[in-house]
């Protein structure tokens, strides 16, 4: 009889995000070899409540308010009850409920810390605030009852120490990235996908991917490009409440011709590797697999300095081994963060230095620690 595994988290494809990724690549790593895997999550009020795709059974629970959704999935938990020899859950609530229908050895891979990640619900509305201190609050007792917790930087251990009462231990883990899809393409590739996806050879694409949320602060993208080259082009791929934010500002800019914005997408890599820099402008980044993703598909990356003040990101501690590829930006100004992406556009980057990143990037690696521990 084969292994089984079971994965848990919120949200799950076709929605798009750096944690269901997580989840989709740790599910085809565990089916290459050999494993049978079962996925739970919610239906998101749209999803069928059960379907296999690519050897994974999906099971989904009906999201239908806090406390009955806590109730769907402790059902659904309680009905799929298999021996599992791995369980790995991302979400904090989810891990409380798989306590309660009676699951052990459940690895928690910790997605960011909500106490410092949603900070700005707290400037919200009344029900804003009530959902910050109770996801709050459900975290920390998730932190304080997990014997097997795991994070991708030492800042992220930092931040879950920091609101952990009685359980401090936490071990640091290595993500993995997915080299058959996410690698850099010849130009003669790059130059093709470019023209399909609507660009000519000669732009010079500057890349930002994610969710449209305060925290990613890609207006102040936006906002650098009149300080860029008339032939640097801005692509934003993703979705959320700041659309219109950002669209107003392409408006009062006019920027209708140098700033595009594409949809979440199952298939990121393209606009890796059509992109000739990435950039993070993200104040609160626990981990970025995004940044992992850009760096295998060849990009030079320009991001926040983590050490400026206001900015809560690992950048600093992904690349720590003298990486030629990262190029740091010390202020809030944004002429400071054009010059570094013009900067990074025309610096060639060291085979030496990529090869020596990659090593440390291994889903594989991942399942087999998790595995044993």
């Amino acid at each position: 009889m084969g292994k089984h595994a079971l994965l848990v988290n919120g949200s799950y494809l076709p929605t798009v995000g750096g944690v269901e990724n997580s989840i989709r690549s740790i599910a085809a790593e565990l089916v290459k070899e050999g494993w049978k895997v079962d996925v739970v999550c919610s239906d998101e009020g749209k999803y069928s409540r059960y379907e296999k795709t690519n050897n994974v059974s999906v099971y989904r629970y009906a999201k239908k308010g806090f406390f009955r959704s806590l109730y769907n999935s402790f059902r659904v938990l309680k009905e799929i009850n298999k021996k599992y020899q791995l369980i790995i859950c991302r979400n904090h609530t989810l891990f409380i409920i798989l306590k309660f229908a009676g699951y052990k050895n459940i690895h928690y891979i910790i997605p960011g810390v909500y106490h410092y990640q949603n900070k700005s619900e707290m400037r919200g509305s009344l029900s804003k605030k009530i959902k910050y201190a109770s996801n709050v609050f459900i975290q920390i007792v998730s932190f304080n009852i997990s014997k097997l917790k795991y994070v991708f930087s030492p800042t992220m251990e930092d931040q879950v120490c920091s609101v952990s009462i009685f359980n401090k231990s936490v071990k640091k883990i290595y993500p993995g990235v997915d080299d058959t899809r996410f690698y850099k393409l010849d130009r003669k590739l790059k130059n093709n996908l470019k023209l399909a996806l609507g660009f000519d050879n000669d732009s010079k694409i500057v890349l930002g991917l994610g969710r449209f949320v305060d925290v990613k602060n890609f207006e102040h993208l936006i906002k650098c490009v009149p300080y860029l080259p008339c032939d640097y082009k801005v692509v934003l791929v993703g979705g959320g409440d700041n659309l219109t934010v950002y669209k107003k500002i392409i408006g009062e800019l006019n920027l209708i011709n140098r700033v595009f914005i594409f949809e979440s997408t199952l298939e990121p890599e393209k606009f890796y590797q059509i992109a000739d820099v990435f950039c993070l402008t993200s104040t609160y980044e626990p981990f970025g697999q995004v940044l992992i993703e850009a760096s295998f598909c060849g990009l030079n990356i320009v991001a926040f300095d983590s050490d400026l003040k206001g900015i809560d990101t690992a950048t600093n501690s992904i690349f720590i081994h003298d990486c030629d590829f990262y190029f740091p930006v010390s202020s809030f100004e944004l002429s400071d963060f054009a010059k570094e992406i013009i900067n990074a556009v025309t610096c060639n980057r060291s085979s030496l230095c990529q090869n020596e990143f990659n090593k440390q990037y291994n889903w594989k690696a991942l399942i087999e620690r998790l595995s044993i521990d």
